[in-house]
Parts: C-alpha cells; sequence; structure tokens
C-alpha cells in the first residue's frame, strides 16, 4: 500500500507541489490576520477597575492588558491609609523626571 501511495504521489508530483503551495498559501494569509483576531482584554464598562485602566492609561501611559486589576471597596478606611496613598502619589506627580526616565530602560515600554 506504501508503495503505491509513493507512485502516485511521483507521478502527480506538480499536483502535489500545487497543493502544498495552495496550504502554505492558505498558512501565510491566515497567520497575518490572525492578530487582529487576538484579544488579550476582558473589560465590563462602567466599573471602578475599566476607570482604572483609564487612569493608568491617560495619566502613566500605561496599558494593563494582561494584567489583572482587582477594585474591592473596604468597609471603612483608615486615615492613616488615605493619607499614605496621597503622598505617594503627591511623590510620583513631583518626580515626573525620575518614573519617565525608567519608561526608556529594556523591557519596560509605556504601550
Amino acid at each position: 500500500m506504501l508503495e503505491r501511495w509513493t507512485r502516485s504521489v511521483l507521478r502527480l508530483r506538480a499536483f502535489v507541489l500545487a497543493l502544498w503551495l495552495v496550504v502554505l498559501a492558505v498558512g501565510v494569509l491566515s497567520a497575518a490576520r490572525l492578530p487582529g483576531l487576538l484579544s488579550t482584554t476582558f473589560a465590563v464598562p462602567d466599573t471602578e477597575s475599566a476607570r482604572a485602566n483609564a487612569l493608568l492609561d491617560r495619566y502613566f501611559g500605561e496599558r494593563p492588558e494582561g494584567t489583572f486589576v482587582v477594585v474591592f471597596e473596604t468597609p471603612k478606611s483608615s486615615d492613616a491609609l488615605e493619607a499614605g496613598l496621597e503622598r505617594t502619589v503627591a511623590w510620583y506627580r513631583d518626580n515626573e523626571a525620575w518614573w519617565r526616565g525608567v519608561l526608556g530602560r529594556v523591557g519596560v515600554s509605556s504601550s
């Protein structure tokens, strides 16, 4: 049976070659279209995490695709925590030159 198959392929080698070229062309065209069909995001509009993603994108140029942002509400927040967060945000705003420089380093991108 294998001998018959080999003889058939050799006899129709032009047809077999043309068939493989068609398969290759379809594969290349499909591969070129594939990235546009893939998505790494799962967004639920009008949620706290969607708003956080928009803020990260707007103020820091950070696109959190492929990462997870978990937003939850606590029953009450402490004044010390809020003050610490305000100081941290103020420091990053005052020292933009420092963290903007980090974006240009190898392995760190802003998009």
